[in-house]
Formats: C-alpha cells, structure tokens, sequence
C-alpha cells in the first residue's frame, strides 16, 4: 500500500503539467495500482526519465509482492505434505547403513574385509 501512495504521489510530482496536462493526486494513485499490478493501464504514463525510473522501480515492487504472495500461499498448501516427508526422512535415516545391500545379497562396503 505504500508503494502505491508513495508511487502515486511521486509520480503526481514528476509528471504534472509536464506535457500541459494536470495529472491530479487521485490519477498518480491510479497509475501507480495499474503499474504495481502489471496491468498497465496506458490512459497515464511517463514522459519524463525521472517518471519512467520510478515506472520500473514500482513495476519490480509490485512483482515482487505478487511473488512473495505466491509463495507464502503454496506454502500453506504444501506444509502438512512436508511434515509427513521429514517424518519419512527420519525413519529412512534409522534404518542400518547397509540394509540395500542386505537386500540385494551383496556385501556391505563397510564389512569388507581390506
């Protein structure tokens, strides 16, 4: 939320009456949630390099939100999937060091004789 009013108010500051049109506090906001959003609404946008940067940096913001969002929502799918693995995890480790080769009838490379 603070990207999009901090961006809004940037761009009011970087933009207005640069091309002789008055772009209001209400329209920097509205440009700055189209941008952070990636949906890039082109009725606003910037003519200055000051604005442009501003443009990448609340673009990177706003993707980088979407995939902190992403990841945290996969990552209450997946939890009780993980326990139960690091629960298989731990019982693996209890089995004795040779038991694959118990198995399969060939000796275990640490009874070897040298």
């Amino acid at each position: 939320m603070l990207v999009i009013l901090g961006g809004g108010a940037a761009f009011h500051a970087l933009e207005n009456n640069h091309t002789g049109v008055h772009i209001s506090l209400w329209d920097g906001v509205w440009w700055a949630s189209a941008t952070a959003t990636t949906v890039g609404a082109n009725d606003i946008y910037p003519h200055t390099d000051a604005g442009r940067i501003l443009a990448i940096t609340i673009m990177l913001f706003g993707i980088g939100f979407v995939a902190l969002l992403t990841g945290a929502v996969a990552q209450r799918f997946l939890a009780p999937h993980l326990g139960k693995l690091a629960e298989g995890e731990a019982q693996i480790e209890t089995y004795p060091p040779c038991i694959w080769h118990i198995e399969r009838r060939s000796a275990c490379p640490s009874t070897r004789a040298s």
